[in-house]
């Protein structure tokens, strides 16, 4: 009986259950005004997730998988997004989401300063503030991202230590690394993806020497993002002249536009949902299920 009623619950969860697909966040300004939309990760036509007057962008995900952070064009503006659009506003800058979804690191830029950038960490709950690194210069789309076990961050070039501040550069091979962009970490840490005119390149995350370049096209690619299985990246290119989104394998191959507009596409950010399959189910429509059961009677 215990396996009968096993799999009633999983049947019923299955009928309740929506599937929450790998999707890959991007800013565009299709419409006009730049805003936050969502792409299939196994493609499809991209959906808009803002629809603000004042625009929106540089999307980042929760390590949930189930909401996400953008950036306001005013640069002072955070706005807290679900998978079906704006939540909340607070104060910000250009975001990353910690490992543990605690945090955000983010950077803020001072003009009239050299060097020109703050990298300062927010507690997402209490909204306080830690400085982490004050003399450091501003890149081109300019999202931190941190080490998977939360002790650093990389912007940049640069490797900062979360705890002491100390700042770093990373990058040995500086003639391959032209002006060097958004860089993201691996899941498994190994390496650190780094975006610049001309390569997509996989840097060695202990000694700082490229593994991998993975593009070699006279475009710009910026904003790697790494797929939850570390198998693929999301990057922005403007080889078909203009910006879109693709993705392509660690090891170079399988390269794919996916947002295909004459519109500008870029600051993508892949969701850290499985990859696309039957989907993740809520565990709340699972319970319930449950609880339907359990109403006619004793589970032995």
């Amino acid at each position: 009986m215990r396996s009968l009623a096993t799999a009633l619950i999983l049947l019923v969860a299955m009928a309740y259950a929506e599937p929450v697909h790998a999707e890959i966040a991007f800013t565009s300004d299709r419409t006009g005004t730049r805003q936050v939309y969502l792409v299939r990760a196994a493609g499809g036509e991209p959906r808009a997730l803002t629809d603000r007057p004042d625009g929106g962008g540089v999307p980042a995900w929760h390590p949930s998988g189930t909401k996400l952070i953008s950036r306001g064009l005013d640069g002072a503006t955070l706005i807290h997004l679900d998978r079906q659009g704006e939540s909340s506003i607070v104060a910000g800058f250009h975001p990353a989401w910690s490992p543990d979804g605690k945090r955000i690191a983010g950077s803020v830029y001072h003009p009239t300063r050299s060097p020109d950038t703050t990298l300062v960490i927010l507690e997402a709950d209490s909204g306080a503030i830690q400085l982490v690194a004050t003399e450091i210069a501003y890149v081109a789309s300019p999202r931190s991202a941190w080490s998977p076990d939360g002790a650093k961050l990389v912007y940049g070039g640069y490797r900062i230590d979360v705890q002491t501040g100390e700042i770093s550069e990373f990058l040995k091979d500086r003639t391959l690394v032209l002006n060097p962009g958004s860089a993201d970490w691996s899941p498994d840490g190994s390496l650190i993806a780094v975006g610049s005119v001309g390569d997509i390149l996989l840097i060695d995350a202990v000694t700082g020497h490229t593994v991998r370049q993975l593009e070699r096209h006279p475009s710009t690619n910026t904003g790697p993002t790494w797929s939850p299985d570390g198998a693929r990246l999301a990057f922005s290119s403007d080889r078909d002249g203009n910006r879109e989104v693709y993705t392509i394998g660690r090891d170079g191959s399988n390269l794919r536009n996916m947002t295909t507009h004459p519109a500008t596409d870029w600051q993508p950010d892949w969701s850290p949902i499985p990859d696309d399959g039957p989907g993740v189910h809520h565990f709340g429509k699972l319970l319930f299920a449950w609880g339907f059961l359990r109403g006619f009677g004793p589970v032995r």
